[in-house]
């Protein structure tokens, strides 16, 4: 019987003992190789993922909502329409998950994916705040540069966009213009309405947009480039 690393072999009494502790003791250097190597093999992966090197997944996620045909519907339903550019990265965001019916408690000074879930720790809801440069206020009154909008995606810490189906959230340094009503809950956050109703790239930049906008939202886009065409310049 040897005892080795911790471990108990029995052996029996006409082996060569020698021989056997020499392939013991290479068999537990290779394990714990194999384990020095695991470790550091998850910390790479954790680090390339907190610094954005590992590929996003996206779920998509389906909501009813209004639909409108008319511009002027959609117009009546917005409390501010502006011209903006969002001023962060979409993986800047923090994930935070509340209870349902709390809100977040900051000033979203950087920009919050939020995941809502009841009692039962079952998912009810999940949107980003972030901070919005304003270029143009078309309707409505709002004092200052920088505005709170609520989109309805969210991105988990480990890399996963949650987004309804049919919208793709704003990029860095492109232009929109949004059409938004006061966030439920919030004193300060307005919320793109309806979705892929309430946001539409107007230089073009957003090919994403593009891709996934169905014919309807394209043609309420074409409306709304002709109808405000002179704020537009």
């Amino acid at each position: 019987m040897l005892t080795m690393g911790g471990y108990l072999f029995l052996v029996p009494q006409s082996y060569d003992k020698s021989n056997l502790n020499i392939k013991m003791g290479e068999s537990i250097m290779k394990a714990k190789s194999i384990i020095v190597f695991s470790m550091i093999l998850c910390l790479l992966l954790s680090s390339c993922n907190m610094l954005g090197f590992l590929p996003m997944r996206t779920v998509t996620t389906q909501a009813n909502h209004i639909i409108f045909d008319n511009i002027d519907d959609l117009i009546k339903h917005a409390e501010l329409i502006i011209i903006a550019k969002l001023d962060t990265n979409l993986k800047d965001a923090e994930s935070v998950t509340i209870s349902e019916g709390e809100i977040v408690e900051t000033d979203f000074s950087s920009a919050k994916s939020i995941f809502v879930k009841n009692k039962d720790g079952i998912q009810m809801d999940l949107y980003t705040i972030s901070p919005v440069k304003i270029q143009k206020v078309i309707k409505g009154n709002f004092e200052g540069k920088e505005i709170k909008v609520l989109e309805p995606y969210a991105i988990t810490n480990s890399n996963v966009k949650y987004i309804y189906e049919g919208y793709s959230e704003m990029k860095k340094g492109d232009k929109y213009i949004l059409f938004l009503a006061k966030a439920y809950g919030y004193d300060d956050v307005y919320s793109v309405v309806s979705l892929d109703q309430g946001k539409f790239n107007v230089d073009g930049l957003d090919k994403e947009e593009q891709n996934v906008q169905t014919e309807q939202a394209k043609d309420l886009k074409d409306k709304v480039m002709k109808k405000f065409s002179t704020e537009l310049q």
